[in-house]
């Protein structure tokens, strides 16, 4: 689909920070089809094929040695390294911040000494917000995160607008909907859509924070990989755009779908409602459409459906 838009880019190498993640695979595969030229960072090996010629780096980006090393000849850099997810963040914030936070301000500084263009950020479109006062929410709704994973995001979102402001740093932020989409680990306990998919088949309770009423706005992942690629070769400009379907779908559904799809009653499991839970975040991606003319393809029960044979597959190889 992109290669008409990648034809006639010269001089693009780009880094993809955290290649083997969920983000990363898809990101990489679908530059390395295209033939594009691209570096890939992680702290283990990619499982995927990966041609001759596509630059393959093991280590920590937040390494001085490492990143600066990497960063040699790179335009784009594609920051999608994280080792914390919600629930993680807010077990234990401090370690949120030393593994994220100051790790990232490390490789603004480094990007800035190597003359990159350009640093895309996968932020939260369903934690920056807090408690949203208006559905769906734009980019210029208040920010006011009430968990320490939407803090960490929104700190990494100043800073990435501070480098720009003080050194000419493009910067691309995505505050994502709730992403999900094959190849996703249901054991990181990240990503409704997965897990519940992987406990319905397997005859594991569904857990479900409160009572299954909160809302939330699904995104497949092929529909993010897309926004990042437009974003890139139509030269979006330095800004913070929303990546969601616009759609919003409450957790009791979900389940309930899932159970269409999968044909399997599913093992609810309901606990008390955790303070950081918000009660709906739905994402106005205008902003994204007019700049960049990206849109959300891909429903959300078309979704499910190939997650589906993707879980039939492994189950009967």
């Amino acid at each position: 689909m992109f290669e008409s838009l990648f034809h006639g880019e010269r001089d693009v190498k780009r880094l993809i920070i955290g290649a083997s993640g969920f983000v990363g695979s898809h990101l990489s595969r679908r530059l390395i089809e295209a033939g594009e030229d691209v570096v890939l960072l992680d702290r283990r090996t990619p499982s995927y094929d990966i041609k001759r010629g596509v630059g393959v780096e093991l280590g920590d980006y937040g390494d001085p040695d490492v990143i600066g090393r990497v960063l040699n000849g790179i335009s784009v850099v594609y920051h999608l390294g994280c080792t914390t997810v919600p629930g993680t963040a807010q077990e234990n914030p401090s370690r949120d911040i030393q593994e994220n936070v100051l790790p990232t301000l490390r490789l603004l500084e480094a990007c800035v000494r190597s003359r990159v263009r350009r640093v895309f950020f996968p932020s939260s479109g369903g934690t920056v917000y807090g408690v949203t006062q208006n559905l769906p929410s734009r980019e210029d709704h208040p920010t006011n995160p009430v968990s320490a994973y939407g803090i960490m995001k929104l700190t990494i979102e100043h800073y990435m607008e501070s480098y720009h402001q003080l050194y000419g740093l493009d910067g691309g932020i995505f505050r994502i909907g709730n992403l999900y989409g094959c190849g996703q680990d249901p054991g990181k306990n990240f990503g409704a859509v997965a897990v519940f998919m992987h406990n319905v088949i397997n005859g594991l309770p569904v857990k479900i924070w409160g009572d299954g009423s909160a809302v939330r706005d699904y995104l497949h992942v092929h529909d993010l990989i897309d926004a990042m690629l437009l974003w890139e070769v139509r030269g979006a400009p330095n800004g913070t755009f929303n990546i969601g379907t616009g759609t919003g779908t409450s957790v009791n559904e979900l389940i309930r779908r899932v159970e269409n799809v999968t044909g399997l009653r599913a093992q609810r499991l309901y606990e008390e409602a955790r303070p950081c839970d918000l009660p709906a975040s739905i994402l106005d991606s205008t902003l994204a459409a007019r700049t960049f003319g990206w849109q959300a393809k891909t429903s959300l029960a078309a979704g499910i459906e190939c997650l589906m044979r993707e879980a039939t597959k492994l189950r009967h190889p």
